[in-house]
């Protein structure tokens, strides 16, 4: 009981970042991400499986660093996939090679939540990959980036990783994301991003 009560309350604790989390996207310059792929962006349709374990998303493939628009663009659009590998997988490394931790609040607290879910024995899953458009730079100041995008988050659910069973369902949502990028050295560094329901 006391564990069921616990598991409540994180899953009620993780909902507030679930919008932190991605898995492929389409750019300006067309898609980028890994995963489960689709058919259709009909979240009825666009099931891969009804099995939840077979939607634990794969570790999406940083994209080559340019200080180009484009090159932070493609970056950005990376962001939401580490998250969602995180939430996803229960590994946070890839997400905290690109943040600045010292800045980047959603990073740490996507890398807590991990651990939380960890010791919960879940993980946050979606049936299809998750799509981000219209990604844009908004602001340049020096080596300060800023870009938009839309995120669409297919339905899914907090998942049992061994088991497959479902704690609690999470429906689709379309949501605004901003990413706030520095270039630093030879390529780019997150400093903070949100994404919000539209």
């Amino acid at each position: 009981m006391r564990r069921t009560v616990m598991l409540v309350m994180l899953l009620a604790a993780l909902w507030s970042v679930a919008s932190c989390s991605g898995e492929s996207t389409t750019t300006e310059s067309g898609p980028i991400g890994g995963g489960p792929t689709a058919s259709s962006a009909d979240d009825t349709t666009a099931k891969v499986s009804d099995d939840p374990l077979d939607w634990v998303p794969s570790e999406p493939v940083r994209p080559r660093d340019e200080k180009t628009r484009q090159g932070a663009i493609a970056f950005a659009s990376y962001v939401p996939l580490v998250s969602y590998y995180a939430l996803g997988t229960g590994n946070a490394n890839a997400l905290t090679k690109i943040a600045d931790r010292s800045t980047c609040q959603v990073c740490r607290t996507v890398s807590q939540n991990v651990v939380k879910l960890t010791n919960a024995k879940a993980i946050e899953v979606r049936n299809a990959p998750l799509t981000v458009d219209g990604a844009k730079v908004t602001n340049v100041d020096g080596d300060f980036f800023t870009v938009a995008f839309d995120v669409t988050y297919p339905s899914g659910g907090y998942v049992n990783p061994k088991t497959g069973h479902i704690y609690e369902r999470l429906d689709r949502s379309d949501r605004r994301g901003v990413a706030n990028l520095r270039w630093v050295d030879d390529g780019w560094q997150l400093l903070d991003y949100e994404v919000k329901e539209k």
